[in-house]
């Protein structure tokens, strides 16, 4: 188990060194589904886009995949060996932390299945392995 995403009261989402995304019941902890990457890589974070079925979780292959219900919704490309992800308390971006000390914010859109960098930023002198959205968002936290 690399990753953990409590969905709400009645799912939760692991993720694995191997790659795979899997939701689960909260009741039983039966297994309702695995997603799957086309290549194995170490799955650093999930989080809820909130108010929908989506999760968007980061790779350590410096990828940020958003899953269906079903299926992956969309895909781009991060910075090297993401360690973290950060969903802001509006919803519409995404924060990405990586091993190089460098951090990002992305405008991610479910219409077009691609996520746009807003802007990156440099500065720590080592891997960022941390990081959370102040909840007005106003702040991010590393």
């Amino acid at each position: 188990l690399s990753a953990l995403c409590i969905i709400d009261e009645e799912w939760l989402a692991t993720g694995s060194f191997g790659g795979q995304l899997r939701v689960w019941r909260a009741a039983d902890l039966g297994e309702v589904r695995c997603l799957e990457t086309e290549t194995p890589t170490r799955i650093s974070q999930i989080v809820r886009l909130p108010g929908t079925d989506y999760l968007a979780a980061s790779y350590h292959d410096g990828m940020i995949r958003g899953w269906g219900p079903e299926q992956q919704v969309f895909q781009f490309s991060g910075q090297v060996k993401l360690n973290g992800l950060a969903i802001h308390p509006g919803g519409r971006l995404l924060a990405s932390i990586a091993g190089d000390g460098s951090w990002s914010l992305w405008e991610a859109s479910l219409s077009t299945a691609a996520g746009v960098c807003l802007s990156t930023q440099t500065g720590h002198s080592e891997a960022l392995h941390a990081m959370a959205f102040h909840p007005d968002g106003g702040l991010l936290f590393t």
